[in-house]
């Protein structure tokens, strides 16, 4: 009997031990962090272009980021794309204020928002809800985006 009790406690202690570690991280510290910035809390929108994922979901979404967000005053654009797998020299070429070229460092990851390319709704630098892009629901993202813009 003591054998089942030690293993069991030895069991709890493996768990809390193993337990992943909250990420205290957020998007306020990111911008700070990466490009010493303070996120305003007049952004509303923060949209995430990545190489992951879905190759032919990302150039669509990049292609309705470039028409409808590029100098938006209450949407951030962090490009995390290398440009392997979708064009990111629009972003790069011309100096818009409200894109970020995050320099291959990983930083906006660590946050654990989305694997992808994907957009987050913030209210006061926090995050209220998170989209990340797929080819099954990129039209309704879509869409959702452009209700939130109003377009």
């Amino acid at each position: 009997m003591k054998k089942v009790y030690f293993i069991l406690i030895l069991g709890i202690f493996y768990l809390v031990a193993c337990q992943p570690k909250q990420v205290k991280k957020d998007l306020k510290w990111y911008f700070k962090q990466e490009f010493k910035m303070e996120l305003p809390s007049s952004v509303h929108t923060i949209i995430i272009l990545d190489d992951i994922g879905c190759k032919g979901c990302n150039v669509s979404f990049s292609n309705w980021v470039r028409k409808n967000a590029l100098n938006h005053d209450k949407i951030w654009v962090v490009v995390t794309a290398t440009g392997a797998h979708m064009d990111i020299s629009p972003y790069l070429n011309v100096r818009y204020k409200n894109v970020f070229i995050e320099q291959n460092t990983g930083t906006f990851k660590e946050l654990q928002l989305c694997g992808s390319s994907g957009f987050v709704f913030v209210k006061g630098g926090k995050v209220e809800q998170t989209y990340c892009i797929s080819a099954q629901e990129l039209e309704n993202h879509l869409q959702l985006l452009n209700a939130r813009l109003k377009l």
